[in-house]
């Protein structure tokens, strides 16, 4: 579900790293509903999430999203991550039960009363996070461009195959060191999301040229979450 095509697919698929930040969310929720409200682990499921494709089966993500915010000081933008990922476990739940159909014009899943509440649910958290003040200190987020280049050169010096004591480093020691080092040295040519670096794969999206003699880093349609509108048949 979500990253692989199946019978009755209402929605475009999404990124496995996407889907895996659901199901984080996902068990948290499950989480909650056994510490919070006594469900025994035995019989916890998905299904104590949603008992129903109803309107009032929102009520446990209602008193979830409540708890998070007022326990956990959870901000708008935060809130509205954490009911993306409920509004995919109902239409999980209730996948076979929807009988609408996008390409007749139908937005997807609209025929299941919960999928509408929840998206009520992230309309109003996406109008506050739109005013909401952010949490972190944008000021002390970002670093001067000649310190972060001074930054660098510190990490290629410290990929050396001795350390300031002219020991022999382990060859395990020097891979963290230029692993480190790449990440930022990648970072000062190409500024792009943490995502770029973490899926990097030799021979998919890093690729030598053969004729530059340099490696490049290359993107299709499905690297993007905005592949297609983005990144149509280029790098």
């Amino acid at each position: 579900f979500l990253t692989v095509w199946f019978y009755g697919e209402q929605e475009a698929r999404v990124a496995a790293v996407t889907a895996d930040k659901y199901i984080d969310i996902a068990r948290g929720f499950l989480g909650w509903l056994h510490l919070e409200r006594g469900v025994p682990l035995c019989d916890l499921s998905l299904t104590h999430c949603f008992p129903s494709p109803e309107r009032a089966a929102v009520a446990e993500a209602f008193a979830h999203l409540e708890w998070l915010v007022r326990t956990r000081q959870h901000s708008p933008r935060t809130e509205l991550t954490t009911v993306r990922a409920l509004v995919q476990i109902a239409k999980f739940l209730f996948r076979t039960s929807s009988t609408a159909d996008p390409r007749e014009g139908d937005k997807p899943f609209h025929d299941i009363p919960v999928i509408r509440e929840l998206r009520k649910l992230a309309a109003d958290a996406s109008k506050r996070a739109r005013t909401a003040p952010l949490v972190a200190d944008e000021e002390m987020k970002w670093l001067e461009w000649p310190k972060f280049l001074a930054c660098v050169e510190q990490l290629r010096l410290e990929c050396a195959e001795r350390d300031a004591r002219g020991r022999t480093r382990s060859p395990t020691a020097i891979a963290w060191s230029l692993q480190s080092y790449l990440v930022f040295a990648i970072l000062a040519c190409v500024p792009d999301r943490q995502r770029t670096l973490r899926e990097l794969r030799i021979g998919k999206t890093l690729r030598w040229n053969k004729t530059l003699e340099r490696w490049e880093i290359r993107h299709g349609p499905s690297d993007y979450k905005t592949g297609k509108v983005r990144c149509r048949g280029g790098p």
